[in-house]
């Protein structure tokens, strides 16, 4: 078994082994083909957990037991042994080796790719970058028997043997040169068939013809994932399978996981991942938002739409090209009747289209004619254009060299047909104070003007990311318990929140499931609540309205019933320091409501625990959480975790 050591140098336990098999541990198993037992469903019991493991050796020659060095692993070993030693009841001889991290080492050896699956996958489709793979490769069919080694950099990152004269030998365009193997149904799936000639002259083409190499157009989408330090404490033996290789790869901080997208069958590493798909990656609008929307928030400045703009109505199918300075930055294709075509007022007088939303959110409607005599006039109201002027705001931030190595092809995808060009001193823009959209304009600072402090409307976004902290730190707590009442909602109705005659929040019901609730304040306010909010904040189902009376009656008649409030409540007091240096124009967006809420010092704003997910005004809050219980009516500061700052909170843009 000396020599079962060399071949498995992380061996804790040696079994015993089929005669003259003592120096063949690693022929006897085909990693490729072992299904791992832990796929087996949950045995009740350690009897019939030994039971399913000893089945095993049905099929296999060799079963290996893999984990840290101890009792149990040795135990459970020992087991398998004296099984596999045992006389009859088997046409061969078999053995068990346990596996575990050698003495002095870290390492708890190779990771299957179930294990890789099971950790990564999850991590990638959250944090990864998914590329579409262009461009063509260079290919040829393998040959029977014939070794294939991936390296890069000089380290063998895989190495296969060639099955069968189905198999295909891909070379990587990289700096490496990397080569490796697919099988045919592999193939198929990520390259155009047929290939095409390699046209090419010179020595180094002449050989790869020979070797029977031709160009194959690459299809489908990757999933890219750099891998973390933090990552790799999930994989210490710095190794897993993958089914392309017979020997494990290696994996280190700063390689990158790969696997197809959307069907994630394979983790693999792609070590030049780098040269290979980040060039090509043109960013998604969703990955576009979700990396610049809070930079933007941070580091933007809040500005108004101002000039007008002459438009004309959409053509079904025309096309609309934007070209500024020479270069083509959009295409789109029209594809209703409702779109409009705007001609911008820049120097490059560039076109571009907007939906009927869009259009509506950001001119005056509607419009006036184009007055004045000339063929130039003439012809523009042949066209159809009329002026209209531009109105409300948005948040536009001029892109450094630095932004784009998020966007390292410098492209993006937005409405149009093509991807969008960007480059370093251009400005993205986007919607304020609602963000859900970021397009660019190479004119920023033409087409638009800064908005004075005090004209601010703050998004929800900005709420929640500056007063979360505040509130955490020096708000207060309260249990929801006691009594309101509540009666579904009529679609389209509109509620209205009115607190000492003032205009709080306004909301549409969208849906009979809705609840309007009544606060129990001096202003008897309403309010409009989804009915999953409703759900979770309060007991169901509710009890009936028994009290007389005319104003139960009435109550009654409007379909009131009592609900008992539940959850825990979050208030903080707004202050005057908070409103001049975050919220000077009074005002903020809520969710909930189609207008924006006021705010002035001395409000309080309201959220729930434990997570802080929306904030909102509640004007009235010592009059709602009074109605409690005496038990529980004494509003309780919460602990605080650490020193009370918004250092990290945007701040006005002078």
């Amino acid at each position: 078994m000396e020599q079962t050591v060399a071949l498995e140098p992380n061996i804790a336990v040696h079994m015993p082994f089929g005669v003259g098999e003592a120096g063949a541990v690693g022929p006897l198993m085909d990693t490729r083909s072992l299904e791992p037992i832990s796929d087996l469903p949950m045995a009740p019991s350690r009897r019939e957990f030994l039971m399913q493991t000893l089945a095993g050796f049905a099929n296999y020659r060799v079963l290996k037991v893999r984990g840290p060095t101890s009792a149990d692993l040795h135990d459970f070993a020992a087991h398998l042994a004296r099984f596999a030693s045992l006389p009859g009841g088997r046409f061969f001889s078999g053995g068990v080796v346990a596996v575990g991290p050698p003495k002095g080492s870290g390492a708890t050896g190779v990771m299957s790719q179930q294990q890789m699956r099971e950790r990564f996958l999850d991590i990638m489709m959250k944090k990864g970058t998914i590329v579409r793979k262009t461009g063509a490769r260079l290919a040829r069919p393998g040959i029977v028997g014939e070794e294939v080694r991936t390296i890069v950099n000089g380290e063998t990152i895989a190495k296969n043997i060639v099955p069968d004269e189905t198999s295909w030998v891909i070379q990587q365009e990289s700096v490496d040169r990397e080569l490796y193997v697919l099988t045919a149904e592999k193939f198929e799936e990520n390259y155009e068939l047929p290939g095409s000639e390699v046209l090419e002259k010179g020595t180094e083409f002449d050989h790869l013809r020979e070797r029977g190499y031709k160009y194959y157009e690459r299809k489908g989408f990757v999933l890219i994932y750099k891998v973390t330090e933090q990552d790799m404490e999930m994989v210490p033996g710095g190794r897993f399978q993958v089914s392309f290789s017979s020997t494990p790869t290696p994996l280190r901080a700063g390689d990158y996981l790969a696997t197809t997208y959307p069907n994630a069958t394979e983790v693999y590493t792609s070590r030049n991942a780098e040269q290979i798909y980040l060039s090509q990656i043109v960013r998604s609008q969703e990955e576009m938002c979700r990396h610049f929307l809070p930079i933007i928030r941070q580091k933007g400045q809040v500005v108004r739409k101002v000039g007008q703009r002459l438009a004309r109505k959409a053509v079904l199918g025309e096309e609309v090209v934007t070209i500024i300075d020479g270069e083509l930055v959009a295409k789109a294709l029209v594809s209703d009747e409702t779109s409009m075509v705007i001609l911008a007022d820049s120097a490059d007088r560039e076109w571009y289209v907007l939906d009927e939303k869009s259009f509506q959110a950001s001119y005056e409607q509607p419009g006036f004619e184009v007055e004045g005599e000339g063929p130039e006039n003439q012809v523009l109201r042949e066209r159809g254009f009329r002026y209209y002027r531009r109105h409300g705001m948005g948040r536009i931030y001029q892109v450094t060299e630095a932004d784009l190595q998020f966007v390292p092809a410098g492209k993006f995808w937005g409405r149009g047909t093509i991807p969008l060009p960007l480059r370093a001193g251009d400005f993205l823009v986007t919607g304020y104070p609602d963000s859900d959209e970021i397009y660019l304009s190479r004119h920023g600072e033409e087409v638009f003007e800064p908005v004075r402090p005090e004209e601010l409307v703050r998004s929800q976004e900005e709420m929640v990311e500056y007063f979360s902290e505040l509130m955490l730190h020096k708000g207060q707590r309260v249990p929801r318990t006691g009594p309101i009442l509540a009666r579904t909602a009529r679609v389209g109705e509109q509620i209205r929140t009115l607190v000492d005659g003032e205009l709080i929040a306004k909301a549409i019901a969208l849906d009979p499931q809705s609840m309007v609730v009544r606060q129990e304040t001096s202003d008897r306010e309403l309010l409009l609540v989804d009915a999953k909010t409703f759900a979770r904040e309060h007991q169901l189902p509710g009890t009936d309205l028994e009290e007389p009376g005319p104003e139960f009656e009435a109550l009654r008649k409007r379909g009131f019933k009592r609900y008992e409030r539940r959850g825990t409540a979050l208030l903080y007091k707004v202050t005057q320091d908070d409103v001049e240096t975050f919220v000077p124009g009074g005002r903020f967006k809520a969710a909930f409501s189609v207008v924006p809420q006021p705010l002035r010092p001395g409000d309080f704003l309201e959220a729930r625990l434990p997570e802080i997910k929306q904030v909102w005004l509640n004007r009235n809050a010592l009059q709602v959480y009074a109605a409690t219980p005496p038990s529980s009516r004494a509003l309780t500061p919460l602990a605080p975790k650490g020193p009370a700052t918004a250092s990290a909170s945007p701040r006005i843009n002078k």
